[in-house]
């Protein structure tokens, strides 16, 4: 399958910039996939803020968000020392879910190190249960989508939305 490009992924905004540090290493000389994932959920969780979905949204409406479900691709490695971002793009999305993925980038060797596919089901927070998105929300997400899709990149899903 083929990975959209670094240069491609660097058009997307808001990165998140980092670099690698003793901290990160795990025993194999790389950096360990507890801080690849933490990195790139904090780029949902930002990317899922830029629509709408903010700590004042799930205060003030008690909606909010639930990760269904995570595929994480790996592609390359990062090391000591390596300078990394992690760029976010909305994929898809319908009436109760989004599909969002996180691009986590070495900028130093300017590859694509991995891809996290989240599925993320919006919530009522009193009942636990999924519910519509608020047209002010999905059409934000729905923006979203556009500005990504005009980049004029593709990328192939891992998951899907279900109908």
């Amino acid at each position: 399958m083929a990975q959209p490009s670094w240069t491609q992924i660097a058009q997307l905004p808001t990165p998140h910039r980092h670099t690698v540090d003793a901290s990160h290493i795990d025993h194999n000389g790389h950096m360990n996939v507890v801080h690849h994932f933490t990195a790139q959920v904090a780029g949902v969780r930002e990317a899922l803020a830029a629509v709408g979905v903010t700590e004042d949204y799930v205060a003030t409406r008690r909606l909010g968000t639930f990760a269904a479900e995570h595929h994480l691709s790996y592609l390359g490695e990062l090391r000591l020392g390596d300078r990394y971002s992690v760029r976010t793009r909305f994929l898809g999305r319908r009436d109760k879910v989004a599909h969002l993925a996180a691009f986590l980038t070495n900028d130093t060797a300017e590859q694509l190190a991995n891809v996290l596919e989240v599925i993320s089901v919006h919530v009522d927070l009193g009942t636990r249960r999924a519910t519509a998105f608020p047209a002010d929300v999905g059409a934000q997400i729905d923006a979203a989508i556009e500005s990504g899709d005009a980049l004029g990149w593709t990328f192939e899903p891992r998951l899907g939305l279900r109908p």
